[in-house]
């Protein structure tokens, strides 16, 4: 479904008319529209623009027969901005094709070839705003003057669209609409805490469209439709999901700020299994479980492979994220976890020869130490000690109706590639359980991580506050 959506630039994309219809739905654009103000400030070739259009003179017809009052309308209510010139052009071109049908010619259409980020003409002036905005990704806003002029954007590595939510807002009269298509990851991201903080000290969220694993578009961007209302302080917000078997949305829930805005983030589903994750987000219970990432090479393809020698350096190694073993270069003293020395590389011959074929290339990774002399180490030094523990192995994705992949690693072997648990208070069988079961399922489920082919994803930290709640005393 919508595989044919183009990729436009500047991190824009195409919206296919099913979201346009969805997304103006949401905003409230559907009676009583007629001298109220709309952008779409991200309108690339028109495709909001010409379903704005279509529903105002479909608005007018129904009240009015004046062609010319309603060319002037035209004018006057409907605004669109793009950063591409072209794009307008496309999007004026578009929009004539509409007007033509109902024979109205030589509209002087208010769009503009600008970058919004720059314009301040239309603060506090529209009913609605709409549109999808662009998603780049920023990782050095020091290097943007654009961005720092905005408040939501400015934490870690960012996106562009959080700039567009915060330009939407003010373009906002004070009864304004806005709703926008846009990645769901400000839900939870670093990113997106200011925003998030914003939110729910104003108390202006509408609807929430969550599409949860579909995706409209072929970036792998999971999506929302989040629409806000600034005209008042509400308390409840609509949390909607989309079924991609009838393209329609229902409704889950009518959801309570304290219910979704735990631990300063945003969580939706049904209020019973938000107050399950609550109590896991607020538990004070601790154990002695420590959740950890494997090794990190750095270069995995040099370290890793069916190598045919023998050493006492080479040791097992588990792949976490497909189960499969192979062999793996472990260039450390087993007993203290200390790299070896440079002599004492050079009498594992074979290992020494291996490794010194791509220097040049071990070299130039980032590492955890200083020292240039010890090219041979892992980029970093995560696992290392933990080589001579017995170990629970794990996967960092879980899929729906699928148990979790878990495995028990003797001493002396490795894993990468996932993570792994230790623990001396705890048996391991008992841990296992509690992640085998449907319950950490609807736990990862709720944490929102989506990941293609219909997995979730979850992180070292969560594990331990799931075991914890689950185990911890």
């Amino acid at each position: 479904m919508h595989e044919n959506v183009s990729q436009k630039l500047n991190g824009q994309v195409f919206t296919p008319d099913l979201l346009v219809d969805l997304i103006l739905d949401q905003a409230g654009y559907k009676e009583n529209i007629l001298k109220k103000h709309i952008i779409d400030n991200s309108c690339g070739n028109g495709q909001f623009l010409v379903k704005i259009i279509e529903r105002y003179c479909k608005a007018f017809f129904r009240e009015n027969s004046n062609l010319k009052s309603l060319k002037h309308q035209l004018e006057t209510y409907i605004h669109g901005i793009d950063i591409e010139e072209k794009h307008i052009k496309n999007a004026i071109f578009r929009a004539n094709l509409v007007v033509q049908n109902y024979k109205i010619e030589g509209v002087n259409w208010d769009f503009k070839a600008k970058n919004t980020l720059e314009i301040e003409h239309f603060s506090g002036k529209m009913d609605f705003v709409v549109g999808n905005p662009p998603y780049i990704r920023i990782h050095n806003l020091n290097n943007n003057k654009l961005l720092k002029n905005f408040n939501f954007p400015t934490i870690g590595m960012t996106d562009i669209y959080l700039a567009f939510y915060e330009i939407g807002i003010k373009m906002l009269s004070k009864n304004g609409i806005l709703s926008y298509i846009s990645p769901s990851s400000f839900f939870t991201s670093k990113a997106g805490s200011i925003f998030r903080e914003f939110l729910y000290k104003n108390k202006i969220i509408k609807s929430v469209v969550d599409h949860k694993h579909h995706q409209f578009f072929k970036a792998t961007t999971y999506t929302t439709i989040f629409t806000i209302d600034k005209s008042a302080r509400k308390q409840v917000v609509d949390y909607f999901n989309f079924d991609n078997k009838t393209n329609s949305i229902f409704l889950v829930s009518k959801l309570e700020y304290e219910q979704f805005y735990l631990d300063k983030n945003f969580y939706f589903s049904t209020p019973e299994k938000l107050s399950f994750l609550k109590e896991i987000i607020y538990n004070k219970k601790k154990s002695d479980i420590s959740v950890k990432n494997g090794l990190a090479t750095l270069a995995d393809s040099v370290f890793i492979g069916d190598f045919k020698f023998n050493s006492k350096y080479i040791l097992p190694v588990l792949k976490a994220s497909n189960g499969k073993w192979a062999k793996i270069i472990f260039p450390y003293n087993t007993k203290n976890f200390q790299i070896i020395s440079d002599s004492e590389l050079k009498q594992q011959l074979e290992i020494f020869e291996h490794l010194s074929s791509f220097k040049e290339k071990l070299q130039k990774r980032s590492f955890d130490h200083s020292n240039k002399n010890f090219w041979y180490s892992f980029g970093r030094r995560q696992a290392i000690s933990d080589t001579d523990k017995e170990r629970l192995v794990l996967n960092s994705l879980v899929k729906e109706n699928r148990p979790l992949k878990i495995s028990l690693i003797q001493k002396n072997t490795c894993i990468y590639s996932g993570f792994y648990i230790i623990s001396e208070k705890i048996d391991y069988k008992s841990i296992a359980e509690k992640l085998q079961s449907k319950v950490f399922l609807d736990f990862v489920e709720l944490l929102g991580k989506y990941k293609n082919g219909g997995y979730y994803t979850f992180s070292t930290k969560d594990v331990k506050k799931y075991l914890d709640f689950m185990l911890g005393t």
